[in-house]
């Protein structure tokens, strides 16, 4: 058993619902132990989704929670999740994705400050919220680090679809609203996810997720067609502009064409400096504007590839 999966483990430890736990690996043992049962499904390497829905054919529970691997619940969470599921028109529940407070990791501080900022909230903030602060509101998208949903709706839908990676708990939340039910964000519901190291694993996974997503902007309109989602490529094609008015010789004499990307560098700069503000680091805080920089560019060209593309998986 990897040291995460165990330390997912023994987060469950200090809850105080009942609860059983199936852990699905592609390679490793088959087993029961307590109340965890360990599972191997063949060929499912690189299929989150096919491991998930191995859930239906063990479960006799009435909600269902998913949790990966490097995500970990506070004490409480369970019970709390279950007082929310049981109301009628709530058809899953998720809460903020914190980092871990034990984090040390220079590089994984550097990601987690990134996706922190209010810059990057522009692509990663659930779209159709109705924020009230405080309290407790709907999202049409979220992501399904740690994603609680009543089993018979899970079941309903007929599980995660097995076509999309990532880009597979937009399918199910899309589903989730077919319904007709909610799917509600509470702070009470904050949990713990591990962050990627900066910067190839970080943009990597910025950039597998900007193209599901462009592709989804034309296959689900309802969650992916938003204006916010295509900010960052509008501001490529504002660069390539740019690139063009230099190559001709007409920068100099249309200046005024610079004005966004000054506003732009201001903007990013008074970023950095609240950030050092927090942390007192100035090579940490510069770090985090250059990431911010390389996480729009890099969404913003892999959006507009994944709003080309024919492919639908």
């Amino acid at each position: 058993m990897s040291c995460l999966v165990q330390s997912a483990l023994n987060s469950l430890r200090n809850q105080e619902c009942a609860y059983d736990v199936l852990v699905v690996q592609t390679h490793g043992w088959e087993g029961i132990k307590k109340n965890t049962r360990f599972i191997n499904v063949e060929n499912s390497h690189g299929n989150p989704p096919k491991k998930r829905n191995q859930i239906l054919r063990y479960t006799t529970r009435e909600y269902l929670l998913f949790l990966d691997d490097d995500a970990f619940l506070p004490p409480q969470w369970l019970k709390r999740a279950a007082s929310l599921l049981h109301k009628p028109k709530i058809g899953a529940v998720v809460g903020p994705l914190l980092a871990p407070r034990t984090e040390t990791s220079f590089s994984k501080q550097i990601t987690n400050a990134i996706m922190e900022s209010a810059l990057l909230s522009l692509t990663h903030t659930p779209q159709g919220a109705k924020k009230k602060m405080g309290r407790d509101y709907e999202v049409n998208d979220y992501p399904c680090a740690v994603f609680a949903i009543k089993t018979d709706d899970f079941r309903t839908i007929g599980g995660f679809s097995e076509t999309f990676y990532p880009g597979e708990d937009t399918k199910l939340c899309l589903e989730i609203k077919k319904l007709g039910k909610k799917i509600l964000f509470s702070q009470r519901l904050a949990a713990y996810h591990g962050r990627k190291r900066f910067p190839f694993p970080f943009l990597t996974h910025v950039r597998r997720y900007a193209r599901q997503r462009g592709r989804f902007a034309l296959l689900f309109p309802e969650t992916s067609l938003h204006i916010i989602y295509f900010l960052p490529s509008i501001f490529i094609l504002y660069l390539l502009v740019l690139v063009l008015f230099a190559a001709r010789g007409m920068l100099l004499h249309d200046l005024y064409i610079l004005v966004p990307l000054l506003l732009y560098v201001l903007v990013l700069l008074n970023e950095i400096r609240l950030i050092f503000g927090r942390c007192s680091n100035l090579l940490l805080s510069s770090l985090v504007g250059i990431g911010i920089m390389l996480t729009h560019i890099v969404y913003g060209l892999f959006f507009l590839v994944g709003l080309v593309s024919r492919r639908k998986s």
